[in-house]
């Protein structure tokens, strides 16, 4: 439930309540394996009504002239896929898509598309962050393939746009003392709006 802070003991658990590769459980997950024994609280916030998700694409080209590996890193995330003789540029599109997906705790999804006519057609593979806001577009991707006749082409992160209003979940936890708050955006807005926050619950009565 937004604006509900609840205790969250394990990544898993941070996971149901949160979806998996969400922002909630990816900033979870990472606290709790810093600090197994951390007292730990996590608030959801609804995505802002403006927000875009940002989006990155990898184009390949191919067929592929001998056997090697195709890989791709989400942020510290290395997903890779086996890539034999004749392997065409749309098989491994499908591959590196259906890694990407069934990697649950990735904060983006992989989608393959089409567009244009036979024979100027244009395949692409788009990775699109699973929450909108502008932290999307500080995803890190990277790629690299050791099979010959396959070229990778990568568009980083972009268009990403509006994270939400962190006011009114500092608001549902004002009283409650917490002596560390971790937030997922860094935007001047997001942090100066944490500024006033942290300015009120430490000046003295």
């Amino acid at each position: 439930t937004p604006l509900n802070a609840v205790n969250v003991f394990s990544d898993d658990e941070a996971a149901v309540l949160f979806g998996r590769g969400s922002l909630a459980h990816l900033m979870a997950k990472a606290a709790i394996d810093a600090s197994a024994y951390l007292q730990l609280q996590v608030i959801g916030l609804e995505e802002d009504v403006a927000g875009v998700a940002a989006a990155g694409t990898v184009a390949l080209t191919g067929p592929a002239t001998g056997s090697g590996t195709l890989s791709l890193w989400v942020c510290d995330t290395r997903l890779d896929v086996a890539v034999s003789t004749g392997d065409s540029a749309d098989t491994l599109y499908h591959a590196l898509a259906d890694a990407a997906n069934a990697t649950l705790s990735l904060p983006v999804t992989a989608s393959v598309a089409t567009t244009g006519q036979a024979p100027a057609t244009v395949t692409t593979l788009t990775l699109t962050a699973r929450q909108k806001g502008a932290w999307g577009n500080d995803i890190v991707l990277r790629t690299a393939c050791s099979a010959p006749g396959v070229t990778v082409t990568l568009t980083a992160m972009t268009g990403g746009a509006t994270n939400p209003d962190i006011q009114p979940a500092l608001d549902a936890v004002f009283a409650a003392g917490h002596h560390i708050i971790a937030i997922p955006w860094a935007d001047q807005t997001t942090l100066q709006t944490l500024r006033e926050h942290l300015k009120n619950t430490g000046n003295a009565m």
